[in-house]
């Protein structure tokens, strides 16, 4: 009886070998977009919404208390960001190259 048990469990963890390797090897050709927000005094500005669209499509998220801000596993490509906060002006930058393995970073 055990041999038809462990059978079947050697072979799921055999082609679950693959799938694995699979995912590392996606992640491997994907960038990252970060960066900081500050203000006209160079003072950071936490709680800022920070947007991109590119070749991922749209995403959103927030500045931290240090003003910071991370894209990660991003399709390399170019994307445009923009920064809103209530009593600020919006930002924007255009054209922000993400490239495999590497970490784009700009400061708005």
């Amino acid at each position: 009886m055990r041999k038809h048990v462990l059978g079947p469990i050697f072979f799921i963890f055999l082609l679950s070998i693959p799938a694995r390797s699979l995912a590392q090897s996606q992640s491997s050709v994907r960038g990252e977009l970060g960066g900081t927000v500050v203000d006209s005094s160079k003072a950071v500005v936490a709680g800022a919404s920070v947007a991109i669209s590119g070749p991922t499509g749209n995403a959103s998220t927030m500045t931290d208390a240090q003003g910071e801000f991370l894209f990660s596993a991003l399709i390399p490509g170019n994307y445009a960001v923009k920064v809103e906060k209530t009593g600020f002006k919006a930002a924007s930058v255009q054209n922000v190259e993400v490239q495999i393995n590497k970490k784009a970073s700009i400061q708005v």
